[in-house]
């Protein structure tokens, strides 16, 4: 990002850099006055800048090589037992339970042999090259158009999941929002958009996926092999 190497962003060196890269200050239409940075990650693993002009707007997302509240334990020992004071204050008493709890998993052969075959259907079925880690936090949408984000987990797998990934996150922030109601918002109005979103969101997957497949199902189309095997 710079001749000496990695840093960290912030908005004033966010603007330098922006200034330097024509890819981004061209979007700017190379206008920097009244520039409008925010910056809107967790601070955890990434920076996540939104940069807006009177010309144009963009997203600028920096990956850190560190974890972004490192510096709050102090060292890596600090760290651990930090760790280790703040695990044994919450788990008082649960100790045997966990033993125990483990031992009945461990002698399920049951969920054991589901799990082995849920493993060797996402190791084995290369399906399709599918995004690997889709949630709601990588989609990316305007009124216009919808950009998935964050593609560093993609592999061939079952085609399916991605869908399922996708749906168990809003069926998790479903559940969640019991947790964030309070005496102003129950929240509910939020979880009936969720189950809203659920259905359209399947019932637009289902239309368009059978779709393509009547239309590329005799295998003549561009990507598939014109001869039989």
């Amino acid at each position: 990002m710079t001749t000496n190497g990695f840093r960290p962003l912030d908005e004033k060196s966010l603007m330098e850099y922006i200034k330097v890269t024509p890819s981004l200050s061209s979007r700017l239409g190379n206008q920097f006055d009244d520039l409008q940075i925010k910056e809107v990650g967790d601070g955890n693993l990434n920076f996540v800048y939104i940069v807006v002009g009177h010309s144009g707007s963009f997203v600028v997302k920096q990956l850190l090589n560190f974890v972004g509240m490192w510096s709050y334990a102090g060292s890596p020992s600090r760290l651990f037992f930090l760790t280790l004071i703040k695990c044994l204050s919450i788990t008082v008493g649960l100790h045997l339970i966990s033993i125990m709890m483990q031992r009945h998993v461990r002698e399920d052969n049951t969920l054991k042999l589901e799990i082995a075959e849920l493993k060797s259907m996402f190791c084995e079925r290369a399906q399709a090259l599918i995004h690997g880690d889709l949630h709601t936090g990588s989609v990316m949408v305007t009124r216009d158009s919808t950009q998935v984000i964050d593609p560093e987990f993609a592999f061939y797998g079952p085609m399916g999941y991605d869908i399922g990934a996708f749906l168990g996150n809003l069926i998790l922030s479903f559940f969640s929002q019991g947790g964030h109601a309070d005496h102003g918002n129950d929240r509910k109005a939020y979880k009936e958009w969720i189950l809203r979103t659920i259905q359209d969101f399947w019932n637009l997957f289902h239309k368009k996926f059978t779709a393509l497949w009547d239309e590329n199902k005799d295998g003549s189309r561009r990507g598939f092999s014109p001869s039989n095997l």
